[in-house]
């Protein structure tokens, strides 16, 4: 029977709560939590973010909450991702119409939270743009509405060139000609975000599942017909009494514009975000409040009872916050116990439980509160309690005895419970006296409507997207090549000469006469047969001789070229005279002499006569392209019209006094004779990088014979990468490849197309596109 009550002692003692414990009084202790009270989210007090978008780069975020005093707070958010994107917003949120945290308190339903923002958002290009919004929420909706703009200008992208060829054709001077028409055009692309926009988003929260959901619409406008609509969807999904949330994104960009090539778009986010501080609390806040009873009870006979020994092991005291190690408070409190665990009146095992207050997770509070158990059971063993006789436990944050409240409160929470059975005797009768029973009761605790606290840390939606739009700017240069003359035929003359009977082979200028119309060296392709004689073909005369003892007239043909295709025959007629007298020999001369300088030039000195007749100039024909006069010595002065440069002839007639006669060509050039070389100076010029400039090296060349000059071949000299190449209009296209800044060098050589050269130096300034 002995056995039986004490069994019974026993279970009914384990059986009772942890919290009614014989050595704490009602105002030390209260009932645990009640884990069965629904929690609401009511926003964090700051937030980090880890992210990546749909092509795998990744991106943070973090938030501050700050300012708060339940009417009132200010929200700070900051964004990173790679290749320099980013932003910055600032958030005022505020009672609407004046309201104060009381009203939040007595009257939620009268409560309205505005929102007033600014943000600066950037892409990867630096590209950026300024939003300026407002918002609303209400219950768990919320909208959010604002306007942007673009505070950058525009970025170069590329430069593309084309070049079209035309035949141009006409008649000047009754002369049909062909000329090359040479048109280049140079267009450069650039992109800038648009300089207006407008937005909305709109969103609500489930409170019960914890989700919420949001939307936008966005609509963006630059210049040349550019617009832009970005419709968006997002979702961020809390996890109940925990810091923990995913947030999913997206956006669906439809755009157009004169220069548009990308039309639309896709875009996602997925984020993992953490919040510090009280994310949840209960949806109607309580507190516990103590109730005294008292009952009589009867006076127990003295006999053998069971004494439930423990020691509570709380406050900072005992265990330092989020440590496990005994303080020497701690170790005094568990020394007292020593011999009671050790002597032979325990009839239980020794139950040790940790506890923790509700700061950090339950996973982590959980661990803490075994850490602390299984120290207090260290130390005990260490003093001679055998292991075998202890069990530990962790309750972590489930079994609190004070509420988790305030900062003392939750000192006290941070303990360890130890306990045991031993039967101990009575030493006499007790007295009946009224036993004071103390019992908890819940009664609510005044608070604002959790949705208010959430919506003064909800921070305004708005498009961080920088998009831009693009356009180009061409130019045109046309550059026409020199006129090209169809071809005219040369004039074939008639020509006569007089050789004595029984001559040898007797030259004759026949070319001396003919002209050609454009200009054309002439030659002596063919001779008809005559028929008292031979003709045959020696450079640019036709030595005729007669048959013999003939005396007569005797005559052939004989047909030019002038290389151009074009052709003409004339006729010679040679009298054969009895007499001895024969013809001078009259050989073409050459001269030259720079633009509108006079020359003299001795025509009879390369002039012969068989018979050794003194010669004179009979005549001087009438050059294209100046003037020529005979001198009284016999020599003729050739004038070249002003401005002409180029190649002009006459002819002129010698006489041997006796009748004898011939005529001969003289060709003058003008302008290439002792013509000088170019002139070509050094050049700078500054390109931006990844860009492209036409630079007019010519502009500052000079020739000292008035020549057209051109380039012929440019070198890059180096360090740059780039593309050089020679415009038709003479200009030189550098387009730089990005890596490299600073100075280069090319080097390029023009020509005056009179055989003579001249090389400069362009330096090259490459700079960076320079920030707005």
């Amino acid at each position: 029977m002995h056995r039986s009550l004490l069994a019974l002692s026993i279970a009914l003692a384990l059986s009772a709560p942890v919290a009614a414990q014989d050595n704490a009084t009602p105002e030390e202790r209260r009932p645990a939590v009640d884990p069965s009270v629904p929690l609401t989210y009511v926003g964090p007090n700051a937030r980090v973010s880890l992210g990546v978008n749909q092509d795998g780069d990744v991106g943070g975020e973090g938030l501050g909450v700050f300012g708060f005093d339940g009417d009132s707070a200010w929200i700070a958010q900051f964004w990173l991702a790679e290749h320099g994107a980013g932003g910055v917003q600032l958030d005022y949120h505020f009672l609407w119409g004046g309201k104060t945290r009381q009203d939040t308190i007595d009257n939620p339903d009268s409560v309205r939270v505005g929102k007033a923002f600014v943000a600066v958002d950037q892409n990867v290009w630096h590209d950026r743009k300024a939003t300026l919004g407002m918002g609303y929420e209400k219950d768990d909706f919320f909208v959010d509405g604002y306007v942007s703009g673009g505070i950058t200008g525009s970025r170069f992208v590329s430069s593309a060139a084309s070049t079209v060829t035309d035949i141009l054709t006409g008649v000047e001077n009754g002369r049909q000609y062909t000329q090359t028409s040479t048109t280049r055009t140079v267009v450069d692309a650039f992109e800038r975000p648009y300089e207006a926009g407008v937005g909305v988003r709109v969103g609500k929260h489930f409170e019960d599942s914890l989700w919420r959901v949001r939307g936008g619409l966005d609509y963006e406008r630059g210049r040349y017909n550019s617009d832009q609509f970005t419709l968006s969807a997002g979702v961020d999904k809390y996890f109940r009494n925990s810091g923990w949330s995913l947030s999913l994104e997206g956006e669906h960009v439809r755009k157009k514009g004169d220069f548009e090539i990308d039309r639309n778009d896709d875009r996602g986010w997925l984020f993992v975000r953490y919040d510090f501080g009280d994310t949840f609390r209960p949806k109607q806040p309580y507190r516990e409040v103590q109730v005294e009873r008292t009952e009589a009870v009867a006076a127990a006979p003295a006999e053998m009872q069971v004494v439930r020994n423990e020691v509570k092991l709380d406050g900072d005291a005992f265990f330092d916050f989020d440590r496990s190690t005994l303080r020497p408070d701690a170790v005094a409190a568990l020394t007292e116990l020593i011999a009671k665990a050790n002597g032979t009146k325990r009839v239980s095992r020794i139950r040790i439980v940790g506890h923790t207050d509700s700061v950090g997770t339950d996973a982590y509070n959980q661990r803490l509160s075994e850490r602390r158990a299984k120290a207090a059971a260290d130390y005990l063993i260490s003093q001679g309690v055998s292991a075998a006789e202890i069990d530990t436990a962790g309750d972590g944050e489930r079994n609190p005895a004070y509420p988790n409240d305030t900062r003392a409160n939750r000192q006290k929470n941070r303990r360890v419970d130890v306990e045991f059975l031993t039967i101990e005797e009575t030493a006499a009768p007790v007295a009946p006296e009224p036993k004071k029973i103390v019992e908890w009761k819940r009664e609510p605790v005044p608070a604002p409507a959790a949705w208010i606290e959430r919506a003064l840390r909800n921070p305004a939606q708005h498009k961080r997207t920088v998009d831009v739009y693009r356009f180009e700017k061409s130019s045109s240069t046309t550059t026409l090549g020199p006129r090209v003359f169809a071809n005219r035929p040369p004039d074939a003359r008639d020509d006569t000469a007089t050789v004595p009977r029984n001559a040898a082979a007797t030259p004759i200028a026949v070319l001396a006469n003919d002209v050609d119309p454009d200009g054309d060296p002439l030659t002596i392709t063919a001779t008809g047969a005559p028929a008292h004689g031979t003709a045959t073909i020696a450079g640019g005369v036709v030595n005729y001789t007669p048959v013999t003892g003939y005396v007569g007239t005797d005559t052939f043909t004989y047909t030019i070229a002038d290389g151009m295709g074009g052709t003409d025959t004339a006729t010679v007629t040679i009298t054969i005279g009895a007499d001895g007298n024969r013809p001078p020999v009259a050989q073409d001369d050459t001269a030259s002499t720079q633009p509108a300088t006079p020359v003299t030039i001795a025509v009879l000195s390369n002039d012969s006569d068989p018979d050794g007749d003194t010669l004179s100039v009979a005549s001087v024909g009438t050059p294209a392209n100046g003037t020529a006069a005979l001198g009284a010595n016999g020599a003729v002065t050739y004038t070249p019209a002003a401005g002409f440069t180029g190649t002009d002839t006459f002819t002129y007639t010698v006489s041997d006094g006796k009748g004898g006669t011939a005529t001969a060509r003289v060709t003058v050039t003008i302008g290439a004779a002792g013509n000088r070389a170019p002139i070509a100076v050094d050049d700078t010029a500054n390109v931006l990088k990844g860009g492209g400039a036409d630079i007019n090296v010519l502009a500052n060349d000079t020739d000292p014979d008035g020549d057209r000059l051109r380039v012929v071949s440019v070198e890059n000299l180096g360090p740059h990468q780039a593309t050089v190449t020679i415009n038709p209009d003479g200009t030189i296209r550098f387009e730089h490849v990005h890596g490299t800044e600073g100075a280069g060098r090319l080097r390029y050589t023009i020509t005056d197309d009179h055989g003579h050269e001249a090389t400069a130096i362009v330096v090259v300034f490459v700079t960076n596109v320079p920030n707005p």
